[in-house]
């Protein structure tokens, strides 16, 4: 007798536990539809722009040259905002800053004393895209120097020499193609220092 109600109440404990999964844990077309249209919805929603702010910031960026000589670009910031943002299936990244210098090395004379060749300019404000590579600014000094060695002056320190060149640009563009730097000053008005 307990093995006849053993079972009963085993069987019905198990169609008991069935029958509320398939009530509450099984989808059913209603829901099926819901999520579907929440998919919809959410693939046409499009997210806005995440922005990041950062202090002191310092991007260094070298480019191969000769066989064994390498150029430096270094772009610093007293402030700056990075920005992601959606476009279509690609993420833009744009980082806008402030205060901005950039070191620039043109060339590099290798031999028993090396020297380099190097831009130095600032700007108030630029704006750098990753995917581009490209960097934009208004209203820049710039000067053109003639330097010993190979290395680019620490941060924050200017060199003791005379820049050979010197002047002011209405923009300054510096874009990457390849292992190709293109730097483009427009409406540059200059003055050349006398050679020593």
């Amino acid at each position: 007798m307990y093995k006849r109600l053993t079972a009963i109440s085993a069987f019905s404990l198990l169609l008991l536990t069935f029958l509320v999964l398939w009530l509450f844990a099984w989808p059913k077309g209603h829901d099926r539809n819901v999520y579907r249209d929440y998919s919809n919805k959410t693939k046409k929603f499009s997210p806005t722009a995440i922005c990041q702010n950062r202090l002191k910031v310092c991007k260094d960026i070298w480019f191969s040259q000769a066989p064994e000589t390498r150029l430096h670009y270094r772009i610093e910031s007293a402030s700056s905002a990075l920005t992601f943002e959606p476009r279509g299936t690609k993420i833009d990244i744009i980082e806008h800053l402030e205060q901005m210098r950039c070191w620039m090395q043109d060339k590099i004379t290798p031999g028993a004393s090396v020297s380099q060749q190097a831009r130095y300019f600032t700007a108030r404000e630029g704006t750098y895209n990753f995917l581009s590579q490209q960097l934009l600014a208004d209203k820049a000094t710039l000067s053109l120097y003639r330097m010993p060695g190979d290395r680019l002056p620490e941060i924050g320190r200017m060199p003791s020499y005379e820049p050979f060149l010197a002047g002011e640009a209405a923009t300054v563009a510096f874009s990457v193609a390849g292992n190709t730097p293109k730097f483009q000053a427009n409406d540059f008005k200059a003055s050349m220092s006398p050679k020593e």
